[in-house]
């Protein structure tokens, strides 16, 4: 059945506070939009800007929720919470499988961006991306960490998740992708003046593909 905009269905200032964060997120480019030629040529340039500000996962977000009655799934970050850890002693125990299914309740769980969240999501998403990548399913691995990436992952903590999606691309095949993704780990490392061990890991990663 197709959803609709009415109040029954959604809570008071949901729809209002997701429009309010997309265009935030636009700022003066979505006015400057308007004084375009064409109506194709609008559609071009927003579509461009959501994708290159992160507003995309914030509509993807918002339409899943959609499908689902109002109250039902309560978003919660706490016990978004409870299922990652959970599931990060099911990892630490190589219970692979298990600690999916509990990475996978806790991104059901979490709250989106427009919904207040913080980083329950994109900690659910980085964490589930390790166990794709223990289970050599790299293309969900590397879908993953683009998701984290996307909905708030914290930047001092990227290059662990650069390292993670090199190491796919090598796993691959993707010689020149892997190297890529290795160089922005290091460089994520030098700005945020991670542990040089750390660092060392891309680098080693970086001149093995040279040898």
């Amino acid at each position: 059945m197709a959803a609709t905009l009415g109040t029954d269905t959604y809570p008071e200032g949901r729809l209002k506070s997701l429009i309010e964060t997309v265009f935030r997120k636009l700022g003066d480019a979505a006015k400057r939009s308007r004084k375009l030629r064409s109506d194709i040529d609008t559609v071009e340039v927003v579509l461009r800007l959501l994708k290159e500000r992160n507003c995309l996962s914030l509509l993807e977000e918002f339409l899943e929720t959609l499908e689902t009655p109002a109250g039902a799934n309560k978003k919660n970050d706490q016990l978004a919470k409870e299922h990652r850890e959970a599931g990060n002693k099911l990892f630490q125990k190589k219970k692979f499988k298990e600690a999916l299914e509990l990475y996978s309740q806790s991104i059901v769980t979490a709250k989106p961006a427009f919904e207040g969240g913080e980083d329950a999501l994109p900690l659910a998403y980085a964490n589930r991306s390790a166990v794709f990548f223990h289970l050599k399913l790299y293309k969900e691995c590397k879908n993953d960490i683009e998701q984290a990436m996307q909905t708030g992952y914290p930047d001092n903590l990227r290059y662990k998740l650069l390292q993670r999606k090199g190491q796919c691309h090598l796993c691959e095949g993707e010689l020149e992708l892997a190297a890529t993704a290795f160089q922005s780990s290091i460089e994520l490392c030098t700005q945020y003046d991670v542990d040089p061990q750390k660092k060392d890991m891309s680098r080693y990663w970086e001149s093995a593909l040279k040898w």
